[in-house]
């Protein structure tokens, strides 16, 4: 019998790799995407960005717009990119 066995040891978003920021849109489109059309995700994504010239309130209220269950299926894909090492 063969056993392998896989050791991850960096990948998006560690503290020693953090994402560039079109790489966290990307995921996050990927992982909202059942739950809030893409004129929501988009303007979520919009005062994100600029956080520090958004009123807290204007923060809330986006993602209270967001269903609580999926309306919608997943369109988008999104790849991993670990950097593993695999031995035998």
């Amino acid at each position: 019998m063969k056993r392998l066995s896989r050791t991850q040891t960096d990948f998006d978003g560690a503290p020693t790799r953090p994402m560039p920021w079109a790489r966290v849109v990307e995921k996050f489109h990927w992982l909202s995407e059942p739950y809030a059309d893409p004129a929501l995700r988009d303007a979520i994504v919009a005062v994100v960005e600029e956080l520090d010239s958004h009123p807290l309130t204007e923060l809330t209220a986006l993602p209270a717009r967001v269903s609580p269950t999926p309306v919608r299926t997943r369109s988008l894909r999104f790849v991993q990119r670990p950097h593993t090492q695999i031995t035998r």
